[in-house]
């Protein structure tokens, strides 16, 4: 029997060493995907998220106007948050609060600037104060205070950060911002159609 088994091995050596090579390469090739598999989840899972919230106070979400040389500016307050496990680094904002007639579009997002880099720690916030460019008229602010032709508030921005894995993400937001909301008179806040996006 034991010479039989040894003529059949040398007769297919070959083949079964390919065999054998091709077993241990799938074999090294799951082992190598699951290990990539699991670190990528790891990742995912103790990455920081930063978000673009309302302040809890309803002062802080109050649209204010103030009085400039050049007409009035917009002005009013949101947090960033971080919602993830581990510190962004690098966070930097461009962020801006426009009162226009109509729906938003990309051109405002385009030519960001952003402001200086800082850390955020988990579970830590941001609290962010928007102003408008000056030159709002008095009629304008009338119009949007009572809703009348269509002019409408948004706050817009893009906040660009790194992960504790320098990897790179990005938020991007936009919110409609009502003047007045419901019976206690507290602005509404409430997700723009579009621009709400994070990778």
């Amino acid at each position: 029997m034991w010479t039989c088994i040894l003529d059949y091995l040398k007769t297919y050596s070959d083949v079964i060493t390919a065999i054998s090579a091709a077993l241990l390469t799938l074999v090294t090739g799951g082992l190598v995907w699951l290990g990539f598999s699991q670190g990528s989840t790891t990742r995912q899972q103790l990455r920081a998220y930063l978000g673009v919230d309302e302040t809890p106070d309803s002062p802080g979400r109050q649209i204010n106007f103030a009085s400039t040389d050049k007409g009035r500016v917009l002005e009013t307050h949101a947090l960033l948050k971080n919602y993830g496990a581990t510190p962004a680094y690098d966070v930097q904002v461009a962020m801006g609060i426009v009162l226009i007639r109509g729906k938003m579009t990309d051109e405002y997002f385009e030519g960001a600037k952003y402001t200086h880099s800082h850390t955020l720690q988990p579970g830590d916030q941001s609290y962010l104060v928007v102003h408008s460019e000056p030159g709002i008229s008095d009629a304008t602010l009338q119009q949007y205070k009572y809703k009348k032709d269509g002019f409408r508030a948004y706050v817009y921005g893009i906040v660009k950060y790194k992960d504790t894995f320098k990897k790179r993400h990005f938020t991007r937001f936009c919110i409609h911002v009502d003047y007045r909301n419901g019976p206690k008179g507290t602005p509404g806040w409430d997700l723009y159609e579009k621009y709400n996006e994070s990778d």
